[in-house]
């Protein structure tokens, strides 16, 4: 579309994931990676394809934001490529650039087309909205986790707290933040492989008799245990 002149505005582009090329074997990072089986899927050869093409293409992801400035002062400020590269930016905004229109200058002859105008009519009425859930609320300065400020939690870092909050929906009393941290230092201290020892002390800990915690144990017994 671009070489056919479809899309005449600039197009600054750099597909990610040319890394690939600098590893040996067959790992591949990414979900475009995983897909880039030919040499017409790999990120360079798009990259490649894209400076062809007209488009504008950075050496590297490093320099995506550089020629995204270059082009746009090309087009809003020429006689600023002259200009050493810390002033350019500040250039379109000084005498240095005569050619520089002021943005209502710029659209004042632009129309925009009556279903647009309607859209953005639309949109200007439209209630301001921020996401919110029956746990969540981000509508103020600070996210809120069931009424309380997320760095409540990040200053104080209780994971039984944390789980009353998140899963439970209420302020859990010390013995129970203090067993759910029991249970998960037990989990961890027994490993991944091994639930039929991990449930039995567990229940045993909750204060049941032998043979219930018996059971726990072995109704837990899977093929990996």
């Amino acid at each position: 579309m671009i070489s056919e002149k479809e899309i005449t505005k600039p197009v600054v582009a750099w597909c990610i994931g040319t890394i690939n090329e600098q590893i040996s074997g067959e790992v591949q990072f990414g979900h475009a990676g995983a897909k880039s089986n030919k040499q017409e899927e790999t990120a360079q050869y798009k990259n490649q394809y894209l400076k062809q093409s007209g488009a504008t293409v950075p050496e590297s992801f490093m320099d995506f934001g550089d020629k995204i400035e270059e082009v746009y002062l090309s087009i809003f400020c020429p006689h600023s490529n002259s200009l050493p590269k810390g002033e350019r930016a500040s250039s379109i905004h000084s005498e240095k650039c005569s050619s520089f229109l002021p943005m209502e200058e710029r659209i004042k002859d632009r129309r925009i087309p009556e279903d647009i105008q309607e859209k953005l009519s639309q949109i200007q009425k439209r209630k301001k909205t921020s996401f919110t859930s029956t746990i969540s609320d981000e509508r103020g300065e600070e996210l809120l986790y069931n009424g309380k400020k997320i760095s409540e939690f990040t200053q104080n870092p209780d994971i039984g707290r944390l789980i009353g909050h998140l899963w439970l929906k209420r302020e859990l009393p010390d013995y129970a933040c203090n067993f759910l941290h029991t249970v998960i230092v037990l989990i961890a201290d027994h490993g991944p492989a091994v639930s039929g020892a991990q449930n039995t002390i567990i229940t045993a800990r909750a204060g049941n008799e032998l043979k219930s915690s018996l059971i726990a144990g072995l109704s837990s017994v899977r093929p990996l245990f």
